[in-house]
């Protein structure tokens, strides 16, 4: 880009607007288009009109599905395969959270289990007042694992950060 091009972006104010998910799958009660296609959306028809819209699918992936941040890290620029510190990480950078170097991070979902410890609903409901339960777990001792400790951090609603802290943990874990 030339000096000359790039003034037209000098004074412009952007909006970037990543909807995820949001192209979704064909659904046969819906005739067959996306709940996107079948939605009546005014606001997001304006934006298009009066903007610039499209659909980005990350090609870095051959066989699995990219996850969320995977995605979003394309979009920025980042490589998600080479440079991707897990979806724990990045959540308790977005809450603020201080991460230290062995740190591991996990992002966690409160959910309903049964009397035989099936999950019957991942999401608990989508309960937001987890603060009680999270200062209650906080307090927990694992006896077996002294050297490590451990503390987790509220997120939105039903989400919350899980942090591991101790030498030698391994960052090698899968979602």
């Amino acid at each position: 880009m030339s000096l000359n091009q790039s003034k037209m972006f000098y004074n412009k104010k952007i909006l970037f607007i990543v909807i995820d998910g949001l192209a979704d799958e064909k659904i046969p009660s819906l005739s067959y288009k996306t709940p996107l296609e079948a939605a009546k959306k005014p606001n997001l028809d304006f934006l298009i009109k009066e903007g610039r819209g499209g659909l980005v699918t990350p090609f870095y992936f051959k066989k699995e599905i990219p996850t969320s941040e995977d995605c979003h890290l394309a979009l920025f620029g980042y490589h998600p395969l080479k440079n991707n510190p897990g979806r724990g990480v990045l959540e308790a950078l977005g809450l603020g959270l201080k991460i230290k170097k062995d740190d591991v991070c996990f992002r966690g979902n409160f959910a309903t289990i049964d009397d035989n410890l099936k999950i019957i609903d991942r999401r608990a409901g989508r309960v937001s007042n987890t603060e009680i339960l999270i200062k209650s777990l906080n307090r927990l001792k694992i006896e077996k694992f002294k050297e490590i400790s451990f503390f987790l951090k509220k997120s939105f609603g039903h989400r919350f950060v899980l942090v591991l802290r101790g030498k030698n943990l391994s960052e090698k874990v899968t979602s």
